[in-house]
């Protein structure tokens, strides 16, 4: 694959319940991140805690409660990647989901994608 790069942001608001599955399904990709953002909107619950344990792994921004798009708008004035991936913070990728997306753009020659989910029960 050609030497560029994917940043992740994840908002979060009151995410405690979801925010965990979410942060490890980009740490288990097989095509890594450069960068993975957690926006957390102006959580009230223990969403700030939760993701103080993957630290190590991914960056933390508090702001306040504007909700997603802001949210979304912050981590990208942030990232300083080639391409972006927005997660939602109850969404989960499948092993090679930034792989998938990242081979799409490249192959199309695209600026901008999206792709749809995969929900399994």
């Amino acid at each position: 694959m050609p030497e560029l790069d994917i940043g992740v942001v994840i908002p979060a608001y009151n995410a405690e319940d979801t925010i965990s599955r979410t942060i490890e399904s980009v740490l288990e990709q097989t095509f890594k991140a450069k960068r993975t953002l957690v926006i957390d909107d102006g959580s009230t619950d223990n969403t700030k805690n939760i993701i103080k344990n993957y630290r190590k792994f991914v960056e933390y921004i508090r702001q306040a409660n504007k909700g997603p798009s802001s949210a979304r708008n912050n981590g990208v004035k942030n990232l300083d990647t080639d391409f972006v991936i927005f997660l939602d913070a109850d969404d989960v990728l499948l092993p090679n989901g930034l792989a998938k997306r990242f081979e799409m753009m490249i192959e199309s020659d695209a600026l901008w994608g999206f792709t749809d989910g995969l929900i399994e029960s």
